[in-house]
Formats: structure tokens, sequence, C-alpha cells
């Protein structure tokens, strides 16, 4: 029997095992921004709250089946702070690699919520 070796390019590698935070933000289905600043008083924020503000969320997603809602606020994701949404993403994919649900803390109009979402 014959073997051949070689080397694969090191982006075929990262595209087969680790999904972009892109696609992994899309099977989430919530289209995130930081909090903007109009619209901290109207959400009950207190001055300094970090946190993503969700814009929308896409039908049928894992996001929508688990009540998700435009206007949330995520503050933290698996027990961590988040300011940004690409803090949101990295933890989405750090939970599917490890094949857990992802752990959110929502504030919706002044209260937190916990809400976990496996990945489909």
């Amino acid at each position: 029997m014959e073997l051949t070796l070689g080397q694969r390019k090191d982006e075929e590698v990262q595209t087969r095992v680790v999904p972009s935070p892109e696609a992994a933000d899309q099977r989430l289905g919530l289209s995130l921004s930081p909090i903007p600043d109009e619209a901290r008083q109207q959400l009950g924020l207190q001055p300094g709250t970090t946190g993503v503000f969700i814009q929308e969320v896409a039908p049928n997603s894992p996001a929508a089946e688990n009540g998700l809602r435009p206007g949330d606020v995520i503050v933290s994701a698996n027990n961590r702070d988040v300011a940004q949404p690409s803090d949101i993403q990295e933890e989405w994919a750090r939970s599917r690699q490890q094949h857990k649900p992802i752990l959110l803390r929502i504030n919706r109009q002044g209260q937190s919520l916990f809400i976990a979402l496996a990945a489909s």
C-alpha cells in the first residue's frame, strides 16, 4: 500500500474545523449592534451598562424559537460580559464547538432574563 503525504493550506483546515463568525451569527438568527445612545433611556438601562442591542431576529431561527426580541439587550453570554456583536459571535462559535447551548443574560425593559440557545 502506498501513502502520499502533503500539506493542506491553513485556510482549508480552518474553514472545515471552525465556523466563521459571520456564519455562526447567521445560524443564531440575530442582527446585532452596540447599544444606541438614544435607546438607553427608553430601555431603562443604567449609565455605563454594557451590552449588545438586538436589532432584528430572523424568523424560525434558534433566537426566535427561544423568545428573543428586537429591542432586547444581551448583557452577557456564557457568563462573559459582552460589549460588541463579535463577543456574541465568539461565544456562539465556542458553544457550538463544545456542543453546548449558549446562555444569554438579557435585559428586556429593565428586567433580567436568562435564555439558553442550542444550535439546531
